[in-house]
């Protein structure tokens, strides 16, 4: 991804985490922090996102291992790494 291309990537990520309204694990209910909804953003599943348990077990993973592989994943593209930080900022839970 080109430098103008991960900007603008940026600010919709950024953006849409201004507007989150409470979302919740479309699997358990439980609600969702911004980290939370940056990892589903991330995976692809911004219409149905699930908590980090949810999405560790579909996959067969211990939720622990599985965040710390994705947000490893994460800090690695700006886009993702400037929605993690907004959320540690804005009270994010992870």
């Amino acid at each position: 991804m080109d430098a103008a291309a991960e900007a603008r990537r940026t600010e919709e990520i950024l953006a849409e985490l201004e507007r989150l309204d409470a979302p919740s694990c479309a699997d358990c209910a439980t609600g969702l922090c911004g980290h939370a909804w940056v990892i589903n953003v991330a995976m692809g599943f911004r219409n149905e996102p699930r908590c980090v348990p949810c999405l560790a077990a579909a996959l067969d993973r211990e939720a622990g291992e599985f965040l710390a592989d994705v947000k490893e994943y994460l800090m690695a593209r700006a886009c993702y790494r400037a929605g993690w930080e907004w959320a540690s900022a804005h009270g994010g839970t992870l």
